[in-house]
């Protein structure tokens, strides 16, 4: 027969065994590599392990990982010009476990949160992009976007002024960038003052007038 002690020690081991086993179950939270650095959110012992199988791969495959880094990279701009969204955050989260100093993985980041509407949240990876490196033109265009959006949004002034700071920023990289000229042309019309705008204007039409959307045009008619 089994002693009342016995009984207590078996019993507090099943609780214990199926604590554990449930646990690590249910701390396995599902789609985070659906988010920008897998949600920054603690993975469980399976993602854990997948993710050192991941690694493992590549270090046969591929000569070191900044190498593999920048091929998942390629593979994640590849879905995004699809809009595949998702399959792609996968695999720029993948090309962030190999090496998370790679700029084009946030710049990756802030651009499928800028497509999902999400704009403030992509500041935050643009912002990252641009410390690692600051010379990508590309990646100053698209914060100031973000910018942009922000400002028509909510119609607060301080996202407009930081889009015309971000577009100047670009503009130091290459004074003759027409896209970015464009888009001073486009921020500025938003101003009381049209002097900046029609500036900017002048400058995009004499490269490539197509580059000023019609709606530029229609708040600056009659201010030439």
């Amino acid at each position: 027969m089994i002693q009342p002690k016995n009984i207590f020690k078996i019993l507090f081991a099943i609780i214990i065994y199926f604590s554990l086993t449930s646990c690590d179950f249910l701390d396995c939270k599902e789609d985070i590599n659906k988010l920008p650095m897998y949600g920054d959110i603690e993975k469980c012992y399976k993602q854990i392990e997948a993710d050192k199988v991941f690694l493992r791969e590549c270090d046969n495959e591929f000569k070191n990982r900044v190498i593999a880094s920048k091929y998942y990279v390629d593979r994640a701009w590849e879905y995004y010009h699809k809009n595949h969204l998702d399959s792609s955050m996968m695999r720029f989260n993948q090309a962030w476990l190999l090496n998370n100093q790679n700029p084009d993985i946030y710049w990756g980041f802030g651009s499928i949160l800028g497509m999902r509407k999400d704009y403030k949240s992509s500041l935050y990876y643009f912002e990252r992009s641009i410390e690692i490196n600051p010379n990508n033109i590309i990646v100053w265009q698209s914060f100031a976007t973000s910018y942009g959006n922000l400002f028509l949004e909510t119609k607060e002034v301080e996202y407009l002024d930081k889009t015309v700071e971000t577009l100047k920023n670009s503009l130091e990289l290459d004074s003759q960038n027409v896209l970015t000229i464009a888009a001073l042309a486009g921020s500025y019309s938003y101003f009381k003052e049209k002097d900046s705008a029609l500036k900017y204007l002048k400058l995009t039409d004499q490269v490539d007038s197509t580059k000023i959307h019609p709606d530029v045009r229609e708040r600056l008619n009659g201010k030439h």
